[in-house]
């Protein structure tokens, strides 16, 4: 597994500019869409709607995280 890992490409962890680009595009999808989708929740009375919305903030926060912990 390790001999694998020592194989990734450079660009794996850090990547470029186009990579946070990438990460941070996501960012603003999933926390976008998760508030849309838990409004429209609330507004129908669905909690299944209501979690998936608040699940997709949750991604759209760990995917900042990630942007920023990869790219300083």
């Amino acid at each position: 597994m390790l001999a694998l890992l020592a194989q990734a490409p450079d660009s794996f962890p850090g990547g470029g500019p186009e990579s946070l680009d990438q990460l941070l595009n996501a960012y603003y999808l999933l926390f976008a869409g998760g508030f849309l989708i838990a409004v429209l929740g609330h507004l129908f009375q669905s909690r299944t709607l209501v979690a998936s919305g608040i699940i997709l903030v949750f991604l759209g926060t760990a995917a900042f995280f990630v942007a920023v912990g990869t790219h300083g």
